[in-house]
């Protein structure tokens, strides 16, 4: 087996440790590689990349790393914190006070009673029946198109365009109707979900950025939310519970 001389550690190693250009073979190692490349972007020492990279366990959560790409060097605009899991890196994002609230409120929105949003033993309020929507006329405008779904008269921005021909049907309803397919809901039931315009959980408007998902475990449809609470909630498992107070307490203790 070819072994070569790693320039950064002194150490000898195989060439498959070794990063590969096409033509020739790195003289740093790939671990060395990835602590340069960690203490250039973080602004600090590449020893200290390693004692971060050396820690076995979550510094938030605790947990146990079971991969060594799951490790994330945790840094926000006041440089560095630690070395911490994935689902602690998301949840924790920038540390801010919008980020506390939103972990206070999925905490809260994990903690009220719910039910399936649409149980069809327990239906929570009745829903719009397309059939009682009139069509309308259409438009001697060539830039408007109407829907054939939603029977809403549109500029063609809103449609998606298919060699030189647009859709019948708007982005949105084609939205609606790749949802329902996924979260086995009917049309109807996806579409009047997303005409709320605020999150379930931390009630913040959806926009381009943090815009809605539907959040679901398993097969229980629990409401509409936004991206980011839709990231810290997950599967609402104990798991995910604990990382959502650990990461409360490790934000509140930066505060002081």
């Amino acid at each position: 087996m070819a072994k070569r001389t790693c320039s950064a550690c002194l150490e000898v190693k195989p060439n498959e440790q070794f990063g590969f250009n096409g033509k020739h073979v790195y003289s740093v190692c790939k671990a060395c590689k990835k602590l340069c490349e960690a203490a250039r972007k973080y602004s600090i020492t590449v020893e200290q990349a390693r004692c971060m990279y050396n820690q076995t366990s979550c510094m938030c959560c605790d947990s146990l790393f079971s991969k060594q790409h799951l490790k994330h060097i945790h840094h926000t605009s006041d440089g560095c914190k630690g070395i911490v899991c994935q689902t602690c890196n998301h949840i924790l994002h920038q540390e801010t006070q919008i980020d506390l609230d939103r972990i206070v409120a999925c905490l809260k929105f994990i903690a009220e009673p719910r039910k399936n949003l649409f149980n069809r033993d327990n239906p929570q309020g009745s829903l719009s029946d397309p059939s009682t929507i009139t069509r309308r006329a259409q438009s001697d405008c060539e830039a408007f198109k109407q829907c054939d779904r939603c029977f809403r008269l549109l500029h063609q921005s809103a449609f998606s365009k298919s060699d030189k021909w647009y859709r019948n049907t708007c982005k949105h309803c084609n939205v609606c109707s790749l949802q329902a397919r996924v979260y086995n809901l009917t049309f109807e039931e996806v579409y009047e979900l997303r005409q709320r315009t605020v999150c379930d959980c931390c009630k913040s408007a959806f926009t381009k950025k943090n815009f809605a998902a539907i959040h679901h475990v398993g097969d229980r449809v629990l409401g509409l939310v936004c991206d980011a609470c839709n990231r810290c909630l997950g599967q609402e498992t104990s798991e995910q519970i604990h990382k959502l107070a650990s990461c409360e307490s490790w934000i509140r203790l930066m505060m002081i």
